[in-house]
């Protein structure tokens, strides 16, 4: 899905995507 953040920035905002990252990490 690219650009799924610009699409839907309210469901997925960057920094949950962010978040996201750190937990895996």
């Amino acid at each position: 899905m690219p650009g799924c953040g610009s699409v839907q920035p309210n469901l997925r905002p960057p920094i949950d995507l962010k978040e996201q990252s750190d937990t895996i990490k």
